[in-house]
C-alpha cells in the first residue's frame, strides 16, 4: 500500500514540473502515465482478479 500511497502524488509531480519547464511533450506523457495508474489501481481494487480487463 506503500507504493501507491507514494505513487500518486510523484505522478502528479512529474506532470507539474514539465508544465513549469514548459515541456508539453513530457507533461502530455506524464499525463498519460498517471492515467494509466489510476486505471490499473482502480480495476486491482474492483476485481478479485486484478488488473486491466
Amino acid at each position: 500500500m506503500d507504493t501507491e500511497i507514494k505513487a500518486g502524488p510523484n505522478l502528479h509531480v512529474a506532470i507539474l514540473r514539465a508544465i513549469l519547464g514548459r515541456d508539453a511533450d513530457a507533461a502530455e506523457a506524464a499525463a498519460w502515465d498517471l492515467n494509466d495508474y489510476l486505471i490499473d489501481f482502480s480495476y486491482a481494487t474492483l476485481s478479485p482478479r486484478g488488473g486491466r480487463r
